[in-house]
């Protein structure tokens, strides 16, 4: 499930402030259209909208991506969360997301149990790379047992 929240932002150029939603659980089965919008890097873009002022920035949001299909999550931690001890109230030591015995359960036998491992980055930038990465892997890669062949066709 995908999810929205409503924040206040002070435009840095003009000092107005001005209610957004941002986006903070990007799921791309459930809203295929915020796959293009994180991409594209117009995910959580805030924009002026005072008259005359025409500045745009991204909001530093921590974002997590949910590909169903894929089966992968990424999570974008942000600087200010990163830094913040509540942040890490649902992880364990090993950043594996804490659940319920029960739904850890359910996810395992659902095959979610990717939920719980999501890849961490530390810039939408590195979200974007690692999505598209995924892509590739999902297009090109082998089916898990494949074995490469010994014709010497395979290497680079």
């Amino acid at each position: 499930m995908s999810m929205l929240q409503t924040v206040e932002v002070t435009c840095p150029e003009c000092s107005v402030t001005q209610k957004m939603s941002v986006w903070t659980s990007v799921n791309v089965k459930a809203d295929p259209h915020l796959r293009d919008e994180v991409l594209e890097q117009r995910l959580n873009v805030f924009s002026c909208g005072q008259q005359g002022c025409d500045y745009r920035c991204p909001l530093d949001i921590s974002v997590l991506y949910h590909d169903m299909d894929g089966k992968f999550c990424v999570q974008y931690v942000a600087k200010e969360d990163m830094k913040n001890p509540n942040y890490y109230r649902h992880l364990s030591k090993q950043g594996v997301v804490m659940v319920p015995h029960l739904a850890a359960q359910m996810m395992e036998k659902t095959g979610g149990h990717y939920i719980r491992r999501p890849h961490h980055v530390f810039s939408m930038k590195e979200m974007l790379l690692y999505i598209l990465f995924r892509q590739f892997c999902e297009a090109y890669g082998r089916d898990a047992g494949d074995e490469p062949s010994d014709d010497g066709a395979e290497g680079g």
